[in-house]
């Protein structure tokens, strides 16, 4: 039989499983909660992001720069190599850009399409994917195919690995993370997931310029234009600071643009000024206390003598603190092994 009717004399039930129509009240209830694993994959694929774009400006100002060593201050290229092993763009031990700059080069390109090399850029790439794959629901389809095609074109461009087509696939890249960010920024919905993203591409750029700029604080590195130029460009913010201070490349008007000035979204204060925002939002804020209430933690006025000394100072306490606050975060968020939670939207 395809069809079965039973017969009751009594009262028919009218239950049924199909969806009935939405009432107000069910609207005004609804709240998505979002998993913490979710939020986890969330908040690395923020990371991820910023990281990479980082990598990104620091391999190109290292190949920048090679063709050029022999007329660039040592301090510079002691800088940028020192920076480029922290950040694992080169491994620890190989000969500087001052020793030995042919040799630097060729260390940075055979990892940059590399995902076995720890950090690399292609290790980042590929831990972009992974974190997109779990999340692939919450992103719009172009971010996804952008997230899967940009690890293959790197590669491809890269072998064999060559300084013009380095060059020229890395400004590709820069460009594909833009479109990334921008995706992320235009059309996600913003519930806890999205700030938990946001938050760690904050945290993971307080890090790297934290760092940048404690590098470029050793002496003699800031001394010459070509120190300067290298330093805008590690924070893209070349065409903030020469619009504001055209003809001043001292080191009080780069803590102006670079650290002290709130609006500069590539600043120290910029970051940290959006990171505040976005942890106080969270359901249950967290590691405020970790960070400077205002700014960056200094003021204009405590820049008097060694100015280097106080920003390096500084900037090492930030980077501290963003360790203690992506730590923090990940205790109290994301879910350990065998239990469940949830992240609310705020």
């Amino acid at each position: 039989s395809l069809d079965t009717w039973v017969m009751t004399d009594g009262e028919v039930d009218t239950f049924s499983m199909l969806p009935r129509p939405l009432r107000v009240q069910d609207i005004a209830g609804r709240r998505r909660p979002v998993s913490s694993r979710t939020a986890e994959n969330l908040f690395w694929l923020g990371r991820y992001t910023e990281r990479t774009e980082h990598l990104v400006r620091l391999a190109r100002q290292v190949l920048a720069q090679v063709p050029q060593a022999t007329n660039l201050p040592r301090p510079l290229l002691e800088a940028v190599s020192a920076l480029s092993v922290r950040l694992s763009l080169a491994p620890w031990g190989v000969p500087t850009l001052a020793q030995s700059a042919p040799r630097f080069e060729r260390t940075v390109l055979a990892g940059l399409a590399d995902a076995s090399v720890g950090f690399s850029i292609a290790f980042n790439l590929q831990a972009i994917e992974r974190a997109a794959l779990a999340v692939r629901e919450r992103l719009p389809a172009e971010q996804w195919t952008l997230v899967r095609t940009m690890k293959e074109a790197l590669a491809e461009a890269l072998t064999p690995p060559r300084a013009d087509a380095a060059q020229s696939a890395l400004d590709r890249l820069a460009l594909e993370l833009s479109a990334l960010t921008g995706a992320q920024a235009d059309r996600m919905t913003r519930d806890a997931g999205w700030r938990l993203l946001t938050i760690g591409r904050l945290l993971e750029r307080l890090l790297g310029l934290s760092a940048t700029l404690e590098a470029f604080m050793a002496p003699g590195v800031l001394q010459s234009p070509d120190g300067v130029d290298a330093l805008l460009d590690l924070f893209d913010s070349t065409i903030t600071f020469r619009a504001r201070h055209q003809r001043h490349d001292d080191l009080l008007a780069l803590a102006d643009v670079l650290v002290l000035d709130d609006t500069n979204p590539r600043s120290l204060a910029g970051t940290l000024r959006r990171l505040r925002t976005e942890l106080g939002k969270l359901p249950t804020p967290t590691g405020l206390d970790c960070l400077p209430a205002r700014g960056a933690g200094l003021l204009l006025e405590e820049l008097e003598g060694d100015i280097a000394g106080r920003l390096r100072a500084q900037a090492r306490a930030l980077h501290t603190a963003a360790l203690t606050v992506a730590d923090d975060i990940g205790q109290r968020c994301f879910t350990p092994a065998g239990l469940t939670a949830s992240v609310s939207g705020a």
